[in-house]
């Protein structure tokens, strides 16, 4: 780190964003560059590692929800690469993190019951929630390791 006057638990918080923005980042790129070939990956792997047989998507393919998962992916990016840069000034993007996180695993959690099942929804609710808790994990420390 090159500020030393964080707190441990500080830095902690900044590490984990740091994984966070290159983890959001990788993902836009998947998910604008190769959305239906992404998708697809992830309902075979269902198939092969638990014998999860995704729904047909019937020649579906993600249109128009793609630009706004991309949208999505760019603002965590950048709330992360942000919050991460300067914490004791940015601290405040990292609830945007924590509220995108939450929305997202409502909203995969009740896509999977109102759609044709994919293995995919698993994935990206359950991915989302563990990476929620652990933001939020941390933020709590941190905030609590310093008086702002």
């Amino acid at each position: 780190m090159r500020d030393t006057h964080f707190t441990l638990q500080e830095r902690r918080m900044i590490s984990w964003l740091q994984i966070c923005a290159v983890f959001y980042l990788m993902l836009a790129c998947l998910i604008a560059l190769l959305p239906n070939i992404f998708v697809n990956y992830i309902n075979n792997l269902g198939l092969a590692f638990f014998d999860f047989i995704s729904f047909d998507r019937q020649g579906n393919s993600l249109g128009r929800w793609w630009t706004m998962g991309v949208a999505l992916m760019s603002v965590l990016v950048y709330c992360s690469f942000k919050a991460q840069s300067d914490w004791i000034l940015y601290h405040l993007f990292t609830p945007i993190l924590i509220i995108a996180g939450v929305v997202l695993t409502i909203c995969f959690a009740v896509i999977t019951f109102i759609e044709p099942i994919q293995f995919y929804f698993i994935v990206g609710g359950g991915l989302f929630f563990f990476m929620t808790v652990i933001t939020w994990f941390y933020y709590v420390k941190a905030i609590h390791s310093r008086i702002f």
